[in-house]
Protein backbone atom coordinates (compact mmCIF):
# COMPACT_ATOMS: atom_id res chain seq x y z
CA UNK A 1 0.00 0.00 0.00
CA UNK A 2 2.59 2.66 1.10
CA UNK A 3 4.74 2.05 -2.37
CA UNK A 4 1.28 2.93 -4.27
CA UNK A 5 0.50 5.51 -2.37
CA UNK A 6 3.81 7.04 -1.49
CA UNK A 7 4.43 8.62 -5.12
CA UNK A 8 0.92 10.52 -4.68
CA UNK A 9 0.33 14.43 -3.83
CA UNK A 10 -2.77 14.74 -2.10
CA UNK A 11 -4.37 18.32 -2.64
CA UNK A 12 -4.90 19.31 1.32
CA UNK A 13 -6.88 22.99 -0.29
CA UNK A 14 -10.10 23.91 1.21
CA UNK A 15 -11.75 24.77 -1.64
CA UNK A 16 -11.09 21.25 -3.41
CA UNK A 17 -11.31 19.05 -1.03
CA UNK A 18 -14.18 18.50 1.46
CA UNK A 19 -14.84 18.10 5.38
CA UNK A 20 -18.40 17.87 7.15
CA UNK A 21 -20.01 15.47 9.49
CA UNK A 22 -20.85 12.01 7.56
CA UNK A 23 -24.21 10.77 7.80
CA UNK A 24 -25.54 7.94 10.38
CA UNK A 25 -28.79 5.69 10.21
CA UNK A 26 -30.35 6.35 7.05
CA UNK A 27 -32.78 7.26 5.18
CA UNK A 28 -33.34 11.01 5.69
CA UNK A 29 -35.42 12.77 7.14
CA UNK A 30 -37.14 9.77 9.08
CA UNK A 31 -34.11 9.18 11.21
CA UNK A 32 -30.56 9.91 10.23
CA UNK A 33 -28.52 11.85 12.13
CA UNK A 34 -24.86 13.55 11.71
CA UNK A 35 -21.77 10.93 12.48
CA UNK A 36 -18.32 11.74 13.00
CA UNK A 37 -16.22 14.69 11.95
CA UNK A 38 -14.43 13.62 7.90
CA UNK A 39 -11.84 15.07 5.42
CA UNK A 40 -11.74 14.23 2.29
CA UNK A 41 -8.81 15.12 -0.44
CA UNK A 42 -8.09 14.85 -3.85
CA UNK A 43 -5.60 13.04 -5.74
CA UNK A 44 -3.48 16.03 -7.35
CA UNK A 45 -3.26 15.61 -11.15
CA UNK A 46 -6.32 12.71 -10.53
CA UNK A 47 -8.69 15.06 -13.16
CA UNK A 48 -5.62 13.86 -15.57
CA UNK A 49 -5.90 10.39 -15.99
CA UNK A 50 -6.35 8.86 -19.40
CA UNK A 51 -9.57 6.61 -19.38
CA UNK A 52 -6.39 3.25 -19.78
CA UNK A 53 -5.53 4.73 -16.32
CA UNK A 54 -8.73 4.15 -15.12
CA UNK A 55 -9.39 1.28 -16.94
CA UNK A 56 -6.71 -0.54 -14.79
CA UNK A 57 -7.67 1.60 -11.36
CA UNK A 58 -5.96 5.10 -9.72
CA UNK A 59 -6.56 5.97 -6.38
CA UNK A 60 -8.40 9.49 -6.24
CA UNK A 61 -8.16 10.78 -3.28
CA UNK A 62 -7.62 9.70 0.42
CA UNK A 63 -10.20 9.81 3.39
CA UNK A 64 -10.05 10.77 7.21
CA UNK A 65 -11.45 10.88 10.42
CA UNK A 66 -10.96 14.00 12.52
CA UNK A 67 -8.97 12.74 15.74
CA UNK A 68 -11.69 12.29 18.74
CA UNK A 69 -14.00 11.05 16.34
CA UNK A 70 -15.57 7.76 15.47
CA UNK A 71 -15.37 5.47 12.73
CA UNK A 72 -17.25 5.17 9.64
CA UNK A 73 -17.50 1.18 8.64
CA UNK A 74 -19.27 1.58 5.07
CA UNK A 75 -16.46 3.98 3.65
CA UNK A 76 -13.79 1.54 5.68
CA UNK A 77 -12.58 4.71 8.00
CA UNK A 78 -10.63 3.75 10.97
CA UNK A 79 -9.60 6.82 13.33
CA UNK A 80 -6.02 7.11 13.62
CA UNK A 81 -5.90 5.75 10.09
CA UNK A 82 -5.72 7.47 6.52
CA UNK A 83 -8.18 5.19 4.11
CA UNK A 84 -7.83 5.27 -0.03
CA UNK A 85 -10.57 5.56 -2.46
CA UNK A 86 -9.58 3.48 -5.47
CA UNK A 87 -11.58 3.46 -8.28
CA UNK A 88 -11.68 1.10 -11.94
CA UNK A 89 -13.76 1.74 -14.57
CA UNK A 90 -15.30 -0.59 -17.03
CA UNK A 91 -15.25 -1.41 -20.63
CA UNK A 92 -18.60 0.92 -20.52
CA UNK A 93 -16.69 4.17 -18.92
CA UNK A 94 -20.07 5.01 -17.37
CA UNK A 95 -19.72 2.18 -13.96
CA UNK A 96 -17.22 0.24 -12.39
CA UNK A 97 -16.25 -0.37 -9.20
CA UNK A 98 -15.14 1.69 -5.78
CA UNK A 99 -12.32 0.47 -3.09
CA UNK A 100 -11.79 2.14 0.32
CA UNK A 101 -8.54 1.05 1.48
CA UNK A 102 -7.75 1.80 5.08
CA UNK A 103 -4.28 1.43 5.99
CA UNK A 104 -5.21 -0.20 9.52
CA UNK A 105 -5.00 -3.78 9.73
CA UNK A 106 -7.34 -6.09 11.11
CA UNK A 107 -6.17 -9.71 11.64
CA UNK A 108 -3.55 -8.95 8.81
CA UNK A 109 -5.62 -7.46 6.42
CA UNK A 110 -6.29 -4.25 5.20
CA UNK A 111 -9.90 -2.99 6.10
CA UNK A 112 -11.86 -2.19 3.10
CA UNK A 113 -15.18 -1.74 1.64
CA UNK A 114 -16.47 -1.93 -1.98
CA UNK A 115 -19.18 -0.29 -3.71
CA UNK A 116 -20.04 -0.07 -7.26
CA UNK A 117 -18.79 2.97 -9.01
CA UNK A 118 -21.04 5.13 -10.80
CA UNK A 119 -19.00 7.14 -13.47
CA UNK A 120 -20.96 10.89 -14.95
CA UNK A 121 -19.29 11.98 -18.17
CA UNK A 122 -18.28 15.93 -18.02
CA UNK A 123 -17.47 17.95 -21.26
CA UNK A 124 -14.12 18.29 -22.21
CA UNK A 125 -12.22 20.58 -20.07
CA UNK A 126 -14.22 21.11 -17.23
CA UNK A 127 -11.98 20.45 -14.70
CA UNK A 128 -8.78 22.45 -14.28
CA UNK A 129 -8.11 20.93 -11.03
CA UNK A 130 -9.08 17.47 -9.40
CA UNK A 131 -11.81 18.16 -6.86
CA UNK A 132 -13.37 15.27 -4.18
CA UNK A 133 -16.69 15.83 -1.73
CA UNK A 134 -18.71 14.10 0.24
CA UNK A 135 -21.79 13.69 -1.64
CA UNK A 136 -25.20 13.41 0.82
CA UNK A 137 -28.08 11.62 -0.34
CA UNK A 138 -31.34 11.23 1.37
CA UNK A 139 -30.77 7.15 1.34
CA UNK A 140 -26.54 7.51 2.07
CA UNK A 141 -23.64 9.27 2.44
CA UNK A 142 -21.50 8.52 -0.02
CA UNK A 143 -18.22 10.44 -2.16
CA UNK A 144 -17.71 12.19 -5.62
CA UNK A 145 -14.07 12.87 -6.86
CA UNK A 146 -12.88 13.64 -10.20
CA UNK A 147 -11.63 10.96 -11.92
CA UNK A 148 -10.02 11.96 -15.81
CA UNK A 149 -12.34 13.54 -17.36
CA UNK A 150 -15.53 12.64 -15.54
CA UNK A 151 -17.10 12.66 -12.21
CA UNK A 152 -17.15 9.19 -10.12
CA UNK A 153 -19.55 8.45 -7.25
Amino acid sequence: MKACVGKLSFDATEIVGDEQRLMVNPPCPTSCRYGPLAKIEPVVGAHQYSEGDLREGRIIARLFVRSGETGYRKLALVPGYITYWWVQKDATGRGGRSIFISEAMVRNTLVSMSKRLQVDLDPPGSFQRAVARWYWLEQDETTKGTCGAATCK
